[in-house]
């Protein structure tokens, strides 16, 4: 599969210049799966550019975690695991659509200045879970 590469606004339409140019950032994505195996707060292989924003984040459950009570899902950075966001529970099956609080929402606004890796974090209550698989995709804008 061929790749492209570029950095900046895209051009598309017919306006090309002035104050009413079809000028935009890109919007795209990136998934990263992971198992009930991981533990604590961990890498995912999602890297947003600088200075991307956050349009929408997604988990999709494929496999029910089975912990005794609870599996909950934090979605952040090394120095911050629920920057981004929180999913209650991984114990349903399905899609989830993440909805960030008021503090998780001035952070996916603008991750920063430099490129940064996704980390998630899964707390279990009760006993350990022997099952469950996910994939969690995000939705930036390339600024």
């Amino acid at each position: 599969m061929a790749t492209t590469t570029f950095s900046g606004p895209v051009q598309a339409g017919t306006v090309r210049d002035g104050s009413g140019a079809n000028v935009g950032g890109a919007v795209l994505t990136q998934t990263a799966t992971f198992t009930y195996t991981d533990t604590g707060a961990f890498a995912t292989t999602i890297i947003l550019p600088a200075s991307a924003q956050i349009i929408d984040q997604m988990v999709d459950v494929t496999t029910a975690w089975d912990s005794g009570t609870s599996d909950a899902l934090e979605i952040g950075t090394s120095a911050d695991p629920d920057a981004y966001g929180d999913v209650a529970n991984l114990q349903s099956g399905g899609r989830t659509l993440v909805d960030p609080d008021a503090t998780q929402a001035a952070a996916i606004d603008d991750i920063g200045t430099s490129d940064v890796t996704v980390y998630l974090k899964i707390t279990s209550s009760g006993s350990a879970a022997s099952a469950g698989a996910a994939r969690v995709t995000i939705t930036y804008r390339q600024n």
